[in-house]
């Protein structure tokens, strides 16, 4: 990770902030922010998208940008609970926005990781019928968080939507169905859904 020296970054600063139209001043913020990011200075980065957010009469677009931007160079920072707040910013702002289904799947995996589990379920159910793109990825993490939390029935509903699309997971997505069933006390679809892993591994040896 390239970084500025301090001296180097306030006078780009003071440069920027002496363009008396805002808009330019906005746009010029943005543009820096954007180079130093393609040029994985990220913690530079972030102080300048942090001044093209406070950039009064900002366009609606560059807010948007900044704010993934911002998100994604405090992620590079591992400053995870800064870089969720920017994230779920852009998300509340704008949900339709090209850059949702990316987010929205970086919040549910976030929160997965971080073993908040039922938070993980919340967003996931809450958006996993509004978007296409990473449609997929979104019903297993759905799946995976709702049997962390016990919630078996609809855990098993998720796992089987994402099953023809599991490929490699396929076994997986089986034996996580198998174990729900177990859990719920349906014995015979248990042993249905660990069968069928058995059946899978035979016909790859063939």
């Amino acid at each position: 990770i390239r970084k500025s020296s301090s001296a180097d970054v306030r006078q780009d600063l003071d440069e920027i902030d002496r363009i008396e139209n805002t808009g330019d001043r906005a746009s010029a913020f943005e543009a820096r922010a954007t180079n130093l990011f393609s040029q994985q200075a990220y913690e530079t980065a972030a102080i300048f998208y942090n001044k093209l957010l406070a950039s009064p009469g900002i366009a609606s677009e560059s807010r948007m940008q900044g704010l993934y931007g911002l998100g994604w160079s405090l992620h590079k920072l591992a400053q995870r609970d800064r870089s969720m707040e920017a994230f779920r910013a852009l998300l509340a702002e704008y949900p339709k926005s090209s850059y949702a289904a990316q987010v929205i799947l970086l919040l549910v995996e976030e929160a997965h990781g971080a073993g908040r589990y039922g938070e993980a379920a919340d967003i996931a159910l809450k958006y996993v019928n509004k978007i296409s793109k990473n449609a997929a990825r979104l019903r297993f993490m759905a799946a995976e968080s709702l049997f962390e939390t016990a919630k078996y029935p609809d855990a098993i509903v998720y796992y089987r939507a994402f099953l023809p699309e599991a490929d490699n997971l396929a076994d997986y997505t089986r034996y996580r169905m198998g174990l729900a069933s177990y859990h719920l006390r349906q014995f015979n679809q248990s042993i249905n859904y660990f069968g069928d892993i058995t059946d899978s591994a035979f016909m790859e040896r063939k």
